[in-house]
């Protein structure tokens, strides 16, 4: 009788054992589980707050130290970095309201021409051609096209919005050409950011 009792005390022992293994290795997997999950959200979180940083960077007025140009005859104004000096432009027989910016600061000398009701000039090559549509009294790109041919010139980048169809903002018709030259930073950004300035002032 004893014996018998000895193997059953034996074998609850044993049990015991296996059941104490059986827990602690079930906490130590779960304590892990639960760290790896907790490390993932806060990274996950951490990307969408960065995000979110970043937007609200962006849409602070990267025009505020600009220049405003004023045309109170046709009834238009626009922003221009500090750095750009502008001048008329008014060839005989050419288009009305001629403006030439250039910033002869920068290596890659950027210039943008604004012709007003322009008809009649060409033909152009330009890498790049934007489609404009009137927004309130400003202007927005409703289409960005890649154009560059054999007769694209092959030391500048130029950038053309389309008169005509494209180019009408109330009862006129503006066309402005981009151009620097190739090689260093990309200007485009720069052009977009005059253009979103555009205001048609009656």
């Amino acid at each position: 009788m004893k014996k018998y009792n000895l193997g059953i005390s034996n074998l609850l022992a044993v049990l015991l054992i296996i059941l104490v293994a059986a827990l602690v290795g079930g906490g130590v997997w779960w304590w892990m589980n639960s760290k790896q999950t907790t490390t993932t959200t806060t990274t996950s979180t951490t990307a969408i707050t960065q995000g979110t940083t970043t937007t609200t960077a962006s849409g602070q007025d990267e025009t505020a130290g600009w220049k405003t140009y004023t045309n109170n005859e046709i009834g238009f104004s626009f922003k221009y970095p500090a750095t750009y000096t502008i001048t008329k432009n008014q060839p005989a027989g050419g288009p009305t309201g001629g403006l030439i910016l250039q910033d002869t600061t920068n290596t890659l000398e950027p210039e943008l021409s604004l012709w007003v009701d322009p008809a009649g000039w060409g033909p152009f090559f330009p890498q790049i051609v934007y489609t404009l549509a009137q927004d309130g009294n400003g202007i927005k790109i409703v289409k960005r096209e890649e154009n560059e041919s054999e007769y694209s010139p092959k030391d500048k980048i130029e950038i053309m919005t389309k008169g005509g169809e494209g180019g009408q903002i109330g009862v006129h018709y503006y066309w402005f050409f981009f151009r620097f030259n190739k090689g260093g930073a990309d200007l485009e950004p720069v052009f977009q950011k005059i253009l979103s300035t555009f205001q048609i002032i009656k």
